[in-house]
């Protein structure tokens, strides 16, 4: 737009302005639990169907496969974009700014049906399912000298958000608008979410729990505790509305939509000073809630009864007789839910995180010094990866770390010499 007639004629703020749009479409292979097509699904085949020994000798045997789907296909992602790229300032603040829109079509999944219990096999995936992806894209730049030009730097800031849902997704009527179970529905949501009990604290006090006993309180079949942690009751047998007294799978609740980041961004800084030269980047997510968690899943379990409660962080911030305010579970050595071993809010945590990724600094020696030994450069250097976060997770574990008892994030240290005769 910068090079038309009609622009310069209007404003001299822009060096370089462009406005861009575009629009492209593919194939994906992967179905609604993105896992891959199997591939030759659209054939009838015969596949192992296990063996057994008989007398001396092993009996191979077959069976069909799935149901095949001839029609079978890839799912089909469109995506458009629009854009503005601009430099300014002399060329010392450039940017672009991006906005987007992705749509997949015909993913394969199974439709909800009956079938009669003679037929023997489910029915074969059929590509109906759809998703979309929602976003922006910012990138700013600014470039200048200092110091009577000797300092260099530059500054770069980016930044993307992006949200999913789901369009098309077959589900049962009671995950519909107005079912009982709607909270697990995908419809207009995103695929990732945190579905668990919604925590109302810690039984602290002895009249609490005289409270909850009179009424018959129990969580998944088991009376109260002094310091379990006490759940939101507001369903019934078979998600009838209202509370029963009883703590089980009709109380989960939708917690989260944001159990992906939805925004990413990063920082790089550049600086060059005479035989000094640094480069630095931070990059971190927000809008991201994370359930704590280890291996064996959501939550935390206990283990070991009063010898090894929970793993070390909390040693001395569990419930006790003598510690009634305390922020975790009481130590019981057993796995229950409201012991701490289950997805609940109780463990939601901000996945939110700001990390220095990489920190590189050197140092060239003068060129006198290095002549005089028949180089033609030397440096110096220092590189770091990973060096430090900020984030809440960091009460657990690294925020990028998967679990608690996952393998860990790695730091990096080199010092080195680039030395070029």
């Amino acid at each position: 737009m910068s090079e038309e007639n009609f622009f310069k004629n209007l404003t001299n703020a822009f060096d370089d302005l462009k406005l861009r749009a575009s629009y492209g479409t593919t194939g994906n292979d992967l179905d609604v639990a993105n896992n891959r097509i199997t591939p030759f699904s659209f054939v009838r085949k015969m596949v192992n169907g296990g063996s057994y020994m008989f007398n001396d000798r092993l009996y191979q045997g077959i069976a069909p496969s799935a149901t095949p789907n001839p029609d079978l296909t890839w799912a089909t992602s469109a995506s458009y974009n629009a854009g503005l790229e601009f430099t300014t300032l002399r060329g010392r603040f450039n940017g672009t700014v991006d906005v987007f829109l992705r749509k997949e079509t015909d993913i394969l999944g199974s439709r909800l049906v009956r079938l009669p219990d003679n037929y023997g096999q489910s029915l074969a995936p059929e590509n109906y399912a759809a998703r979309s992806w929602r976003g922006a894209e910012f990138t700013f730049e600014w470039r200048d000298k200092a110091a009577a030009g000797k300092l260099n730097y530059s500054i770069i800031a980016n930044m993307g958000y992006v949200r999913d849902q789901w369009d098309v997704f077959d589900e049962a009527p009671a995950l519909g608008k107005d079912g009982l179970q709607q909270f697990e529905s995908r419809i207009g949501r995103a695929d990732k979410r945190i579905i668990g009990l919604k925590s109302e604290g810690l039984v602290r006090t002895q009249e609490q729990l005289d409270a909850l006993k009179a009424k018959g309180f129990t969580t998944y079949g088991r009376p109260p505790y002094l310091g379990m942690i006490l759940f939101e009751d507001i369903r019934g047998n078979n998600f009838a509305p209202g509370p029963d007294g009883k703590i089980d799978a009709n109380d989960m609740q939708l917690l989260s939509e944001n159990a992906t980041p939805r925004i990413n961004y990063g920082l790089g800084i550049n600086l060059s000073y005479k035989n000094w030269a640094l480069q630095t980047f931070f990059q971190g997510v927000t809008a991201y809630d994370r359930v704590i968690s280890n291996q064996e899943g959501a939550g935390m379990r206990q283990h070991g009864g009063a010898v090894r409660p929970y793993y070390p962080i909390w040693a001395d911030d569990v419930w006790t007789p003598e510690t009634p305010d305390a922020k975790y579970p009481r130590p019981v050595g057993s796995n229950w839910a409201e012991s701490g071993s289950i997805a609940t809010d109780f463990w939601i945590r901000s996945g939110a995180y700001l990390r220095m990724k990489m920190l590189n600094l050197g140092y060239s020696l003068p060129k006198s010094w290095v002549q005089t030994i028949g180089l033609t450069s030397a440096q110096l250097y220092f590189n770091g990866t990973n060096l430090f976060s900020i984030s809440p997770m960091n009460e657990f574990h690294d925020p990028e770390q998967k679990n608690y008892d996952s393998f860990p994030l790695m730091k990096t240290f080199t010092v080195g010499a680039d030395i070029r005769f």
